[in-house]
């Protein structure tokens, strides 16, 4: 069960700015689940550039909000943290299609590699 946090702006810039600069470093990984899979396929998203292109531009704008997990994974401890990107995507037939993207990412409380739990279209 995960613990809801209020955040102030700066600390939501401060971890958007560390984000993109583990993207920008490529130590990230997106978590092979059912929807981020469905996702990959649907809007063709075969390589880190493709998620690279969203995830350096989310913003402070973007955030949902941020969670503790009260039980460490694989990932080690750390913070979740969720996004709601919109973008205009061709999907697996070519057309334009605007999608909400759903963005969860946990951040390591060690210097680690970003895992990206979820990146798929959103439910909201």
């Amino acid at each position: 069960m995960a613990i809801e946090v209020k955040k102030s702006d700066k600390s939501i810039l401060n971890n958007v700015l560390y984000i993109r600069d583990k993207v920008i470093k490529d130590e990230f990984c997106i978590i092979q689940r059912a929807k981020n899979t469905i996702f990959r396929r649907k809007f063709r998203f075969n390589t880190k550039s493709d998620y690279k292109k969203v995830l350096l531009n989310l913003t402070v704008n973007d955030y949902v909000q941020t969670s503790s997990e009260e039980q460490t994974d694989e990932y080690g401890e750390g913070s979740i943290h969720v996004f709601l990107k919109e973008e205009v995507l061709y999907n697996i037939h070519g057309d334009k299609e605007k999608v909400t993207i759903y963005i969860k990412v946990k951040i390591p409380d060690e210097e680690e590699s970003l895992p990206i739990i979820s990146f798929h279209e959103s439910d909201y």
